[in-house]
């Protein structure tokens, strides 16, 4: 699904509203300071407006599992 709306957690809450969402899963990367400050910060804007579902936060950073294509 592709959504444009001008605030991206808005957009994000009100699909997850209007299809009666019940958990949302965010990935969290590190961000500085002072960018969360200047920028916001999408996972806290998803969690202060989430109201009755669930946010889990993944840390982005987390290790992956990657597969390489045979040569």
């Amino acid at each position: 699904v592709t959504l444009q709306e001008p605030n991206v957690s808005a957009a994000i809450l009100k699909y997850a509203k209007e299809n009666n969402f019940t958990r949302i899963m965010v990935a969290k990367s590190k961000v500085s300071k002072i960018k969360s400050k200047l920028f916001g910060n999408l996972v806290y804007d998803i969690i202060d407006n989430s109201e009755d579902i669930d946010v889990y936060i993944i840390n982005e950073d987390s290790e992956r599992i990657t597969t390489k294509k045979p040569k």
